[in-house]
């Protein structure tokens, strides 16, 4: 059996900040494309990591237009809800999200629970592990076991995985840090692309499909997955248009620059010896050799004076 595997499509009809085309139209001809690919590649099933769309409540126009592309191809599709799929982050109480919808109405589009395939030529498992708030917590303290018996064991969490340390106030887990004796792991959440093995399990990451920040500068791309030989594949969108094409890179730079200035404005008071010369005047040298804005001047200077008062 092939299964083609894409994370965080995040299907919308308004355009995110900072797109300068449409991004429902590119997002259509994504889909398109994706199910193209799997029938170029004979792949039995689709499976999706999870934020199929960007929010629970989408138009019934984007529910009708993907179903109707999704039902002519005849591939069904298995989904993980990602956050961006629920009310609340909890999918107990999305039962009248557009995906629940979904699952309700679509023959070709299900809630990824398990799939458990054994016979003379595949045996293989896939399991499916949507979001909830403390999924990453529960990772870490109990690890991602598969109790199934199978020569290929697959994971599909809607979680964040990185291969390196986050910000320590953002949950997450390390890859390293994971307990699991799955094969393969499918990431997404984390929109960062990553291929990487670590104590016999293979973490992969294509990234998101669907492209709602302007840092998210990659060609998105699918997995095609081969459950007898355990090979994998991946595969460019060609529908996808380049960055340039879609985001406003001169507004990027300009923000870049704003904050790489507040950085070293930042990083200039950590260095300053503040025993030679009076912290208030010290603050106003910086910022006149920094070109901070004044307003930024003085908040500071409130905010020391607020402190030694106290």
């Amino acid at each position: 059996m092939k299964l083609l595997y894409l994370a965080d499509p995040h299907g919308k009809g308004k355009n995110p900040c900072n797109r300068l085309d449409n991004y429902y139209q590119s997002w259509l001809l994504k889909i398109k494309e994706v199910i193209e690919i799997a029938n170029k590649e004979a792949c039995d099933k689709i499976i999706c990591g999870g934020d199929l769309f960007d929010s629970p409540n989408v138009s019934n126009t984007i529910i009708d237009d993907f179903l109707d592309i999704v039902e002519k191809s005849k591939i069904p599709w298995y989904v993980v809800p990602g956050n961006h799929d629920m009310s609340s982050h909890n999918w107990e109480l999305s039962k009248s999200s557009a995906l629940a919808h979904i699952f309700r109405r679509s023959n070709y589009v299900r809630f990824l629970d398990e799939i458990n395939l054994s016979d003379t030529n595949d045996n293989f498992y896939i399991k499916g592990y949507n979001y909830y708030h403390t999924i990453e917590e529960d990772m870490i303290e109990k690890g991602l076991m598969c109790n199934a018996e199978a020569d290929f064991k697959i994971a599909v969490p809607h979680a964040f995985i990185s291969i390196k340390p986050f910000f320590k106030e953002v949950s997450h887990i390390c890859a390293k840090d994971l307990k699991t004796n799955y094969d393969l792991i499918l990431c997404s959440h984390f929109h960062m692309t990553f291929d990487e093995t670590i104590n016999g399990t293979r973490f992969i990451n294509p990234n998101s499909l669907g492209r709602t920040s302007i840092r998210e500068q990659h060609q998105p791309e699918v997995l095609i997955v081969d459950t007898v030989t355990k090979e994998i594949n991946k595969v460019k969108l060609m529908s996808a248009k380049s960055v340039s094409e879609i985001f406003d890179l001169v507004k990027y730079a300009e923000i870049k620059d704003k904050k790489k200035d507040i950085k070293e404005f930042l990083d200039s008071l950590k260095n300053a010896d503040f025993q030679s010369m009076e912290i208030g005047q010290q603050i106003v040298q910086i910022s006149k050799s920094e070109k901070i804005e004044e307003p930024i001047t003085n908040h500071l200077l409130k905010t020391i004076d607020k402190v030694r008062n106290e």
